[in-house]
């Protein structure tokens, strides 16, 4: 989102194109929409997931003939991509570069793991010679996706509570991918276990008078799904009843997010909410934009963290079962929480 208003800027003429596994409606969170003109879908999960119907969809990109192809993208698919946007017949290509994997881009800027993506992703227009400055609004929620989320926390009894938790304890990202090394999910990493999950959310509740609003795409199938199942009242389940635009805006609602290394905080430092994010094999150099102060990292920074950077063949082979990740105790986030709240409001006690 913050590449495209410079990028307008620079080229007021042009048409821009998105290519995402998201539609048209997905990018009413960019306050600028009307600067896109088309977004094309890709689903490198189901639709797209063969070499086959990637070229297919190349070959229809190719008939475009566009000019300029920007790919931000880190990890998992930087090679395919690059070969991608080659193949589209794009005159100038700008991408990152990491172990070779962007040598068909015409600008390949060495993709950095103790920078934030956010400053990076604009360095790859400048590369290029295209002025980039940050738009610290480059996001927003829709009135009706506001009204939805008022809707769901009314109707669970949250008008009347000063606090309401959303706590996302998946990563929504690559949940349907595996390690090129071998089977293990890219997801795993980066997840803090479900029973410390189950064991903060109970003392939120024994703690404060809020409710808890859970998020996510898919239901649990360890302990959180107990806490889910006991019918807890103050617990607003909504995993897998959203759309992310709604989980925007029950993240907007809320007094605070706590969530893993995930898309969920990346909104969530979009609105400027205050969040917790807990890391451990990802770097949070990386992932956070410097100067956030209503963001708190929860990381170990053990020796060989990171060890799962954003690069385009990640090898997970943790001997330590991912202990940085372990290491973070429910009492870890209940402190992150206090002096937030403390924060936010100085007359709230627990």
């Amino acid at each position: 989102f913050p590449l495209l208003k410079p990028l307008h800027e620079e080229f007021p003429r042009a048409a821009i194109s998105i290519l995402s596994p998201f539609g048209r409606d997905f990018f009413r969170l960019y306050p600028h929409s009307d600067l896109i003109a088309e977004a094309v879908v890709i689903d490198v999960a189901k639709r797209h997931k063969s070499i086959f119907s990637k070229l297919r969809l190349v070959s229809q990109l190719r008939e475009k003939r566009f000019d300029l192809v920007i790919c931000p993208q880190s990890g998992l698919g930087m090679i395919e991509f690059s070969a991608m946007s080659f193949l589209m017949g794009a005159r100038y290509r700008l991408g990152f570069d990491k172990d070779g994997c962007g040598w068909l881009y015409t600008t390949k800027p060495e993709l950095q793991e103790d920078r934030s993506i956010y400053t990076q992703n604009l360095e790859l227009l400048r590369a290029a010679g295209i002025n980039s400055y940050f738009d610290e609004n480059y996001f927003s929620v829709p009135e009706e996706d506001i009204a939805f989320a008022r809707d769901l926390l009314s109707m669970h009894g949250a008008a009347d509570r000063k606090l309401i938790f959303a706590v996302s304890p998946f990563v929504l990202a690559d949940t349907d991918n595996k390690s090129p090394q071998h089977d293990r999910s890219l997801s795993e990493p980066r997840t803090w276990p479900e029973q410390n999950y189950a064991e903060l959310i109970s003392q939120i509740l024994q703690r404060y008078n809020a409710k808890v609003v859970l998020l996510g795409n898919r239901l649990p199938n360890g302990d959180l799904s107990g806490i889910l199942n006991s019918g807890t009242p103050d617990l607003i389940s909504a995993v897998g009843k959203t759309s992310i635009r709604h989980a925007a805006a029950l993240i907007k609602l809320s007094t605070i997010l706590i969530s893993n290394d995930s898309g969920l905080l990346h909104i969530a430092l979009a609105l400027k909410k205050p969040c917790i994010g807990i890391f451990g094999s990802t770097s949070p150099l990386q992932q956070i934009m410097s100067g956030r102060t209503n963001c708190t990292v929860l990381w170990k920074g053990l020796e060989c963290s990171p060890c799962y950077i954003q690069e385009p063949i990640p090898v997970i082979e943790c001997p330590r079962e991912i202990q940085c990740l372990k290491m973070i105790s429910v009492d870890d986030v209940m402190k992150a929480i206090e002096a937030h709240i403390a924060i936010a409001d100085p007359n709230i006690r627990s």
